[in-house]
Order: structure tokens, then C-alpha cells, then sequence
């Protein structure tokens, strides 16, 4: 581990999201740490904001002020949004987990997976959706934040659930690869790299 890379609090504690952007930016000189690396146990912010990129920014200042504004903040926020005519109570808002706590009272990959593949079997087998993710980083020399997609496919028939890990819903989306729809599930490391593209030039912008 080298002494000179500049440390990051990637404020979160799921292993998925720590493990992407580990790997976006490993080629890069910083060493990212993430809430679970701290011996401080910090509770969760509420979130007020109205987009993924204002989220992001309140958690980066909550966790900044909590850490003592000592080491650097990077922070994201990632929400569903439906294309196309789906109905506005079938829509989950800024918030994936509500609808399924909501209905089944819990959320896990079972209940997230029977939910949203059930909301797609509702709509003929497939949704046009975006995944739009906003990353907030913060340091003493301020806060920057920048908003990312990604294209792809709900649908109701699950592939690969024993490969999604803690985020359920890779079993359930396609992403928008070229001119082809593929399951998040298969995608190969390349194609990964192609469609992280724009969270990668994100977090490039705001770490610069």
C-alpha cells in the first residue's frame, strides 16, 4: 500500500458499490477505504434531496463533519427512474427499497427480485429504465458532484441471482451494451467497462 496515494472515505458500507469503485479508479493514486475500513460507527444521514447528485451532496457534507473534516469524502446515490407509460404509483421514486419494504415489509434480494420482476411481468415482460447515480466528493478544498446513467431493461424473469451479491436487482435489469440488451448478470469485463464509462468520466471530474 503506498504511503503517497491520498486516502478516501467511500461512504458506504455495501460491499458491491465499495468493489465498483475500488475498481474504476484503481488505476489511480488514491487508496479508498470504505465505512466498514473505520472504527468510528457513524448512523446513516436522512436524505432530503430531490435528485441522486443533491443526496450525494448531503451525505458528503454529513460525513465530512462527522469524520472531523480530516480525510476526503466521496459519496453516491443511485435511484430507478421508469420510461415510458408506467404508472406513477408503480414508480419507485428516489427511493428503490421503499416500495418493497412497503409491500412485503422487508427488503432483501428475494423480496426486491419477486417485486420488480413482478412490476415487469405488470407491463408485458420488460420496462425501459434508467439507473441515474449521482457522486458527491469533498475535501478542504470543497465539494464537487456530478449526475451519471445508465441504460437498460427491467424484466420479469431473473438470471444469475447467485451472482448479484447484495445488489438484488442484476438478476433483473439488462444494460444497454452497443446496440444490445445483455443481463447484468453475463456482461464480460469489457462490455463492464463500456457501460460504467460514464460513471467513471463522473468520478474523474470530481476527484480532478
Amino acid at each position: 500500500m503506498s504511503c503517497n496515494k491520498k486516502k478516501i472515505i467511500f461512504a458506504t458500507k455495501n460491499e458491491n458499490k465499495y468493489a465498483k469503485i475500488k475498481r474504476l479508479l484503481k488505476d489511480l493514486n488514491y487508496e479508498i477505504l470504505s465505512l466498514a475500513d473505520i472504527p468510528e460507527k457513524i448512523i446513516a444521514p436522512k436524505e432530503t434531496g430531490f435528485s441522486p447528485k443533491e443526496i450525494a451532496e448531503e451525505k458528503a457534507r454529513y460525513y465530512w463533519a462527522k469524520l472531523g473534516k480530516s480525510i476526503a469524502v466521496l459519496t453516491q446515490d443511485d435511484v430507478l427512474d421508469f420510461c415510458g407509460n408506467v404508472s406513477k404509483e408503480d414508480n419507485s421514486g428516489l427511493s428503490i427499497k421503499s416500495p418493497v419494504i412497503n409491500r412485503y415489509g422487508k427488503f432483501n434480494n428475494a423480496t426486491a427480485i419477486k417485486f420488480y420482476s413482478s412490476l415487469a411481468k405488470k407491463y408485458g415482460g420488460e420496462i425501459d429504465i434508467l439507473f441515474r447515480y449521482g457522486h458527491a466528493y469533498i475535501d478542504k478544498a470543497g465539494i464537487k458532484s456530478k449526475e451519471s446513467v445508465i441504460r437498460a431493461k427491467l424484466v420479469s424473469k431473473p438470471r444469475g441471482v447467485e451472482k448479484v451479491g447484495n445488489y438484488p436487482l442484476r438478476a433483473i435489469t439488462k444494460v444497454k451494451v452497443g446496440n444490445n440488451y445483455i443481463y447484468s448478470t453475463e456482461i464480460s469485463a469489457k462490455d463492464r467497462l463500456e457501460v460504467d464509462s460514464g460513471i467513471l468520466k463522473s468520478l474523474l471530474e470530481i476527484l480532478k
